[in-house]
């Protein structure tokens, strides 16, 4: 019976197309009741999918050329997309451009497999039903393996609301309908009945695959690129954030060097008989300026002196052995974000560690005309790498961009960022060049 076949060949549209979708946003953030919501979005999609073969069942019967050049076969898979879109929205915690786009990429890549299929087994045309579902499952399921390994698992779902270019959504939503509905059902249907069916289905199959591979890499380029533009803005942003940190804290240093000589003034020409406690207060006050880094750079003794009264009061062993005149080519407020950075960094690695291992070590070398900043410091819960560095957390908003602020400072001039462990030391590594000329 035709109306038997029709159903199964619907079965295996909707099976893969709600997988290739739902596979690709499974990582997006879940709406409260998740498991309830898919069942009734799965539920509304069988339900949907009979009701509109019943109907059309009743209207043509089992004249499968009369529906399959009819407008309402176009119109199904039409609605069948929006439905879908619509149900991301009902399952998931995205907006309707996330929605667009997953369901974009998603019918892309069922149109491959099923085109794929087709192109295979263009030479074998009269095979069993249940062949012909096991067949195109297999080629289904390893299309959607491909992608899941080399495309899904490496894709970064963090704010993925704004990563969308709305336009360029749209462009590709319109490409993609109009080649796996309307351009393909065309050229099949002309194909049909010529002495060069096969060749031209073929040959129509072959370029749809490809449109659609091209729109699923324009997709993932698109939000490639609009990733890496947000986080360069991200990155400036706390770039000048740091600037402004650091014009503050400079202001706070030189008030703090004005009082230390007052102090001294006061104490040269102090009352042998002054109370013992306004000396003691004296000398605490010296205490706290005399433990101030002093390496030459005054970027860096800033923000190292802001770091050190922190430790002081954290009960943390901080050490610092370098030259910092050799970097007074890079810019204050770059060195302050940098070096500031690093110190958050191992103050709160070391904070949640037992006393005696409450130790930051700052050592400097130099080899093969570059200088190697060594930033050592113990801690004891488990780092979470991406792209070889470890992510901070400093602010939710900011998570991980620490240290890509780091790297993107030492980049600009020549250099590079070296993340080691040991046990339970970490070492972070900061190579820079000695002297560095920017090029026009």
């Amino acid at each position: 019976m035709f109306t038997l076949k029709w159903f199964w060949s619907d079965f295996s549209f909707v099976a893969a197309f709600v997988t290739a979708v739902y596979l690709l946003a499974w990582k997006l953030p879940k709406r409260d009741h998740f498991v309830i919501r898919l069942s009734i979005s799965f539920t509304i999609f069988m339900a949907f999918m009979v009701l509109w073969r019943v109907a059309m069942y009743i209207g043509v019967g089992n004249n499968s050329e009369s529906y399959y050049n009819s407008l309402t076969n176009l119109l199904f898979y039409l609605f069948f997309y929006i439905l879908v879109a619509l149900s991301l929205i009902f399952t998931f915690k995205i907006n309707f451009w996330t929605s667009l786009f997953c369901s974009t990429v998603g019918y892309s890549l069922q149109h491959i497999s099923e085109r794929l299929y087709e192109v295979i087994m263009a030479n074998y045309q009269n095979i069993p039903m249940w062949l012909w579902f096991v067949l195109l499952t297999l080629i289904t399921v390893a299309v959607y393996l491909i992608f899941f390994f080399f495309i899904i698992r490496r894709l970064d779902y963090t704010s993925f609301d704004n990563l969308v270019d709305h336009k360029a959504q749209t462009i590709c939503s319109v490409i993609t309908l109009a080649t796996a509905i309307y351009l393909n059902s065309q050229l099949v249907r002309f194909g049909y009945g010529t002495d060069q069916s096969l060749g031209i289905i073929i040959c129509s199959f072959s370029f749809s695959i490809l449109l659609c591979l091209l729109i699923i890499i324009l997709e993932l380029s698109l939000v490639s690129g609009r990733r890496a533009l947000l986080e360069s803005q991200r990155l400036e942003s706390l770039l000048m954030d740091e600037k402004r940190n650091y014009e503050e804290d400079k202001k706070n240093t030189e008030l703090l060097n004005i009082k230390y000589h007052d102090i001294k003034h006061l104490i040269n020409n102090s009352n042998p008989d002054t109370d013992p406690l306004v000396f003691k207060e004296i000398k605490n006050s010296l205490g706290i300026y005399e433990s101030s880094v002093k390496t030459g750079n005054e970027a860096i003794d800033v923000i190292m002196s802001k770091k050190s009264k922190i430790c002081k009061d954290e009960g943390i062993r901080l050490t610092c052995s370098m030259n910092g005149e050799t970097l007074n080519y890079i810019s204050p407020y770059e060195l302050y974000a940098l070096f500031e950075n690093a110190m958050d960094n191992a103050i709160d690695a070391v904070s949640k560690c037992e006393k005696e291992k409450k130790i930051i070590s700052i050592t400097q070398t130099v080899k093969d005309q570059f200088l190697i900043l060594n930033v050592a410091n113990y801690y004891v819960e488990e780092l979470v790498f991406k792209k070889g560095l470890p992510q901070t957390k400093k602010a939710k908003d900011y998570h991980g961009f620490g240290m890509r602020s780091m790297k993107m400072i030492v980049e600009k001039y020549d250099g590079r960022i070296s993340v080691n462990t040991k046990e339970d030391l970490f070492i972070l590594q900061i190579f820079l060049p000695l002297s560095f000329e920017k090029e026009n």
